[in-house]
């Protein structure tokens, strides 16, 4: 209620339970209305909302023309000398319900929206802290210590992150160009290949973004062995119809991409993937 107060800058002073006499006037309102707009139209039959409301506000206005009980002037006279102008004008944007949830900032920046399962950034300043999360359906606010610290657009889709680059750690601002596109443009530059081993990784994750330490691993891979072991290691890893970083890694340190994936029989029925067995060439 105070965010609603001061988002058309006014004050509510709610009354005390179980204290009626805190609002005589308004229950004395309420009756007045009661008996000179609602009864008058109980017994009548209206077909559209229009219509109701067009019978409502002629009854709302004749109550504020008749004369008070008491006073030589109406109600519509006093809103007229004492309220009007003091009326402000309200704000360009309507008030919007919010709600709120606290989470733990992610070692990746991140805190998790629970219910949209949406991950939205915080500064990296904050990893490891509890922050407070205040969103309506446009936008979402996270708050640390009562000062906001991020400011995003409110997003639907599920497991999905929305991050600002000045988030994340200098070392770590190249992480926002990650992509589907990104992780196969890369695999391009080093063979065939290895860009089918990571569209398999990237196809068989039910959101894209669940694959991409995979890619990156597999990938960074190159910098180790190079890109012509990499492409050979990737072309027995799809012969192995088993496109996982752990596989290519265990193919790579027993050097089984030096073995062209002809020289043996690779099977779906007859091969089993196993960090025990080894290449034929180890039995020469």
């Amino acid at each position: 209620m105070e965010d609603f107060g001061a988002h058309y800058n006014t004050c509510i002073y709610p009354a005390r339970s179980r204290r009626p006499r805190d609002k005589a006037l308004v229950e004395s309102a309420v009756n007045i209305i009661y008996s000179r707009v609602y009864a008058p139209l109980r017994n009548r039959i209206f077909h559209t909302l229009s219509a109701l409301n067009e019978a409502i506000k002629e009854l709302v206005e004749s109550h504020n023309l008749a004369k008070m009980q008491g006073k030589d002037y109406c109600r519509r006279e006093r809103f007229e000398q004492l309220e009007r102008s003091c009326l402000q004008a309200l704000p360009t944007q309507k008030y919007q319900l919010k709600s709120f949830s606290y989470s733990k900032v992610q070692p990746n920046c991140h805190v998790l929206l629970k219910e949209d399962k949406h991950y939205y950034s915080v500064p990296y300043e904050l990893i490891g802290r509890e922050v407070k999360l205040i969103y309506t359906t446009a936008e979402v606010e996270i708050y640390y210590q009562y000062q906001r610290v991020a400011l995003h657009e409110r997003m639907d889709s599920k497991h999905h992150y929305t991050t600002t680059a000045a988030h994340l750690p200098p070392q770590h601002q190249w992480l926002t160009q990650w992509s589907p596109t990104y992780f196969e443009n890369w695999a391009s530059k080093i063979g065939p290949h290895t860009r089918l081993v990571i569209e398999d990784i990237l196809r068989h994750r039910t959101y894209p973004e669940q694959a991409y330490k995979s890619c990156a691993g597999v990938l960074s891979l190159e910098k180790k062995v190079g890109k012509d072991r990499l492409e050979a290691a990737c072309r027995r890893a799809i012969a192995y119809k088993a496109t996982s970083l752990k596989l290519i890694k265990s193919i790579l340190e027993r050097e089984l991409d030096k073995v062209p994936v002809e020289d043996e029989k690779l099977t779906d029925t007859s091969f089993i993937v196993h960090e025990n067995i080894r290449g034929a060439h180890q039995y020469q």
